[in-house]
């Protein structure tokens, strides 16, 4: 089992989208790069937490993104490869991405389809939790390469200017 470097790479920098209005502000973005293991979602989490304290971000908006983050970082920690990348873009108009994005998975995977599991089933909720909160959620299998991007564009109300 791999396990986690004693310090994650991360990248928290202003990102300007290519196509946006030279008169938008810029964009915010940052960047986790992790190897899985039984800590991921709450590294990832801690890393979030971080991130949205810097963007002036609290409250219900923050917790509906901390629990997106763990959530898809578990998914991908139990069913993608050993590395992964957790993103989290916002921009100004009221969204913010979380994309966790996996190297492994089967080189036959479809999207899971939407189900209720049962009610003493310990697992099966994290998508549902997901599709709940954000605004719009996709599954993508990467082109040219094994691994899955997972998108959930969750709303944000009043994104506090950048410092």
């Amino acid at each position: 089992m791999s396990s986690i470097s004693a310090t994650p790479q991360v990248r928290i920098s202003p990102f300007r989208s290519s196509t946006a209005p030279p008169d938008r502000p810029a964009h915010r973005y940052a960047e986790l790069a992790l190897s899985a293991t039984g800590r991921d979602a709450s590294t990832a989490r801690a890393w979030a937490k971080g991130v949205l304290r810097t963007w002036r971000l609290n409250g219900s908006t923050a917790d509906d993104v901390l629990l997106v983050v763990a959530e898809l970082t578990a998914n991908a920690a139990r069913h993608g490869g050993p590395d992964m990348t957790v993103t989290l873009l916002l921009d100004d108009s009221s969204t913010l991405r979380v994309t966790v994005t996996d190297n492994g998975g089967a080189l036959d995977w479809t999207p899971p389809p939407a189900r209720t599991p049962a009610v003493w089933s310990e697992s099966g909720r994290g998508l549902a939790l997901v599709r709940a909160l954000a605004r719009s959620f996709t599954i993508e299998r990467l082109s040219g390469a094994a691994g899955v991007a997972v998108h959930a564009n969750l709303p944000v109300a009043g994104i506090p200017a950048p410092r």
